[in-house]
């Protein structure tokens, strides 16, 4: 596809001058086109005692700079959620509820 570096000019046109230099040092057969697509959203992460964490429950694309930070929050809340649920086990003397801790 032929003006792939005429369209990048157009796309990045005032952006600081060393994108603008970059563009114009790159040989336009090394500029590739990679779409990128987004998946219909899923309000189900888990199944019973399985859940997922982090870029396979957030739709995130790449280029949005939010991958790791989502696996840290899913992280730290999941463990939020099962201390939780063992500190009620304990005090009611019942068996932990791992599944409804996976599900909030």
């Amino acid at each position: 596809m032929a003006g792939k570096k005429e369209r990048l000019l157009k796309i990045f046109e005032g952006w600081c001058d060393n994108v603008i230099d970059l563009i114009v040092a790159t040989e336009e057969e090394a500029i590739l086109r990679r779409d990128i697509y987004d998946r219909t959203l899923t309000l189900t992460c888990g199944k019973g005692r399985v859940t997922l964490l982090g870029d396979f429950v957030h739709a995130m694309q790449p280029n949005m700079g939010q991958r790791r930070m989502h696996g840290s929050q899913d992280g730290s809340q999941l463990a939020w959620e099962l201390d939780n649920a063992w500190q009620q086990s304990a005090k009611s003397g019942s068996a932990i509820d791992i599944g409804s801790s996976l599900m909030r």
